[in-house]
């Protein structure tokens, strides 16, 4: 059921805009953004939000393609504070535009919530309820 939700969540990437992407942290290898807009809860403390990673310089994946943004659908528990990553793409253009260069839908193992940012996500999705 997740990985059905985590693929529906994409169609909604083909859309993105600039405007819709709010920042909430940045390093020197880029920004990262989240979307209220298309942010999702559901019952009890599940909360969905697109995570938009975007590279200040292009960057090469494992065959060499490159991009220069990743957009994460993640998945957080608010009462246990856990997360997990549903799906990403990775897109040949800043935030969050162009082609997709690479993609990957299997949804990774629940992990503790632990870093500043990752928290600040957290809040922002599970306020959402």
């Amino acid at each position: 059921m997740k990985k059905i939700f985590s693929l529906l969540l994409f169609p909604l990437l083909g859309s993105a805009h600039a405007e819709q992407w709010i920042p909430y942290s940045q390093t020197s290898q880029g920004t990262q953004y989240f979307d209220l807009q298309r942010a999702i809860t559901m019952g009890g403390s599940a909360a969905f939000i697109l995570d938009l990673h975007d590279m200040k310089s292009e960057a090469n994946d494992a065959e060499g393609k490159v991009y220069r943004s990743i957009i994460y659908a993640r998945e957080f528990n608010c009462r246990k504070e856990h997360q997990r990553i549903l799906s990403w793409q990775r897109k040949s253009e800043s935030m969050g535009n162009g082609a997709v260069v690479s993609e990957n839908s299997q949804v990774s193992e629940w992990t503790d919530v632990k870093t500043l940012n990752d928290k600040r996500l957290m809040l922002a999705a599970c306020e959402q309820r």
